[in-house]
């Protein structure tokens, strides 16, 4: 009898293990999201009806430009300010050595874009433990720019319009905000802080660098307000 209940001790001790390393197992699963966090600053005590936002965090690549969108987040029915954002990130898309950054858009109910970061805000997701202020800039005030498609002889295409301060390049879901640097008779060179480059020739030959890629010799054809979501980035 003595035997039987040292083995049903041993016993219960080996299966109470086995539920406790199973707990501990159940605790080591997928690492904590990363938590981004913000807020939209612009120039305007509230948005149009309808409007949205857009908070995207890219990685660069190694010229510069953008390399990958990492995460999105849309914010829906705003109103009055503040528009605060709150997302989280999984680590595992999270390289240590890459170089990140945020940019929002505030697009109205139709879909255009009336603000945008001209300049995006550099972080490390994995350590970012502040909130980030975005500031936007408004637009041209025309709520609905002329865009026209330019084609290049590689393939590449896109929608470009520009504005009384820039051009706006736009790729899908994506837009871009250049300012004009250069003006003459025969050309117009317009850029970002992030190397894109729209330069555009008197003749309608354009040539475009975006996200380190070189594209020549574009040219521009009919006008395209509504054909730039199948456009390439």
């Amino acid at each position: 009898m003595q035997l039987a209940s040292y083995r049903s001790f041993f016993l219960f001790l080996f299966l109470s293990s086995l539920v406790g390393f199973g707990l501990v197992g159940c605790g080591q699963g997928a690492p904590t999201p990363i938590k981004l966090q913000g807020e939209l600053v612009f120039n305007a005590n509230q948005v149009s009806k309808g409007a949205t936002a857009r908070i995207s965090l890219f990685e660069h690549g190694a010229n510069g430009g953008e390399k990958r969108i990492v995460a999105e987040h849309t914010l829906h029915r705003l109103t009055v300010k503040p528009i605060q954002f709150e997302f989280e990130v999984a680590q595992d898309l999270i390289d240590n050595n890459g170089r990140y950054a945020l940019r929002a858009q505030i697009l109205s109910a139709d879909g255009d874009v009336e603000w945008t970061t001209r300049e995006t805000a550099s972080i490390k997701p994995s350590t970012q433990d502040q909130p980030v202020a975005l500031a936007l800039t408004r637009l041209a005030d025309s709520a609905s720019p002329t865009f026209r498609r330019y084609n290049c002889p590689d393939g590449f295409f896109l929608d470009v319009a520009e504005t009384p301060d820039g051009a706006v390049l736009k790729m899908g879901n994506r837009r871009l905000q250049l300012s004009m640097v250069k003006t003459r008779s025969r050309l117009k060179i317009y850029e970002d802080d992030h190397g894109n480059r729209f330069a555009l020739g008197a003749d309608g030959n354009s040539n475009f660098v975006i996200d380190g890629s070189t594209h020549k010799s574009c040219i521009a054809g009919k006008d395209s307000n509504e054909s730039g979501s199948d456009a390439q980035g």
